[in-house]
C-alpha cells in the first residue's frame, strides 16, 4: 500500500513540477503579485504578527514582496533552516538578512539568526508541490515541512499557483494537512 502511494505521489510530483515551470515567467511573476496582494489584504494576514515565510526557489511562487512590504507593519518574519537530520528550525529572517545556502542548494538563514519557537508562529506560508480540495498537501517527499507543522499551532497556508490545486492527492499517515491555499486566484479555506 505504501510503495503504491509512493509511487502515485511521484508521478504526481512530477506531473505538477513540469506543469508549474511550464508557466511563462512573466505569468509567474503576474501570479505572483496577484496572490500577494490577495493575502496582503486579508484578514488572515491582519491577524498574523508572527510569520514563517519560506525563501522561493526556482519555480515557486514568489513571496518576496510579502516581506518587503509586511516588514513596516511590525510584523515578525522567519524562514525555515533544514538541519541535517530533515528536521527544520525558524529563524528569524528580514529583507536584508544574511542567508546561506542549505540542503537541497536552498536558501536560508545563517544558524546566528535567532531562533523562533515554531509553536510561536501565527501563519506558515508553506510551499507546495499540490494540495487537493481537501487540504491534504503533496510536497517534495522529504518530510520537513510536515515534521515541522505537527509542532505548529499556527495556520497551514499553502502557496503555489492555481495549476497545482487538484481533485486529489495521495497521502500517507504521516503527511499533515493545512488549513488553506493560496494562489493567484483567491484564497481558500479547508474545513477541519
Amino acid at each position: 500500500m505504501h510503495d503504491d502511494s509512493s509511487s502515485k505521489k511521484k508521478q504526481l510530483r512530477q506531473q505538477l513540477l513540469a506543469a508549474r515551470a511550464a508557466l511563462p515567467q512573466r505569468d509567474r511573476a503576474q501570479f505572483s503579485q496577484r496572490a500577494t496582494e490577495i493575502l496582503l489584504d486579508s484578514a488572515l494576514w491582519r491577524a498574523a504578527s508572527r510569520i514563517g515565510v519560506y525563501l522561493p526557489l526556482k519555480t515557486e511562487l514568489d513571496i518576496s514582496q510579502i516581506w518587503a512590504k509586511g516588514s513596516n507593519q511590525g510584523r515578525c518574519f522567519c524562514a525555515p533552516r533544514v538541519l541535517t537530520s530533515g528536521a527544520m528550525t525558524f529563524h528569524e529572517f528580514q529583507s536584508n538578512s544574511d542567508l546561506e545556502v542549505g540542503m537541497g542548494g536552498i536558501a536560508q538563514p545563517t544558524e546566528n539568526a535567532a531562533e523562533i519557537a515554531v509553536d510561536s508562529i501565527d501563519l506558515f506560508l508553506v510551499p507546495l508541490v499540490g494540495c487537493d480540495k481537501a487540504g491534504n498537501r503533496l510536497g517534495f517527499g522529504k518530510g520537513c515541512y510536515d515534521q515541522t507543522l505537527n509542532r505548529g499551532k499556527g495556520f497551514k497556508l499553502g502557496v503555489g499557483f492555481a495549476v497545482q490545486l487538484q481533485d486529489s492527492v495521495p497521502i500517507d499517515g504521516h503527511d499533515i494537512p493545512i488549513n488553506g491555499f493560496l494562489s493567484e486566484r483567491g484564497l481558500i479555506f479547508f474545513s477541519r
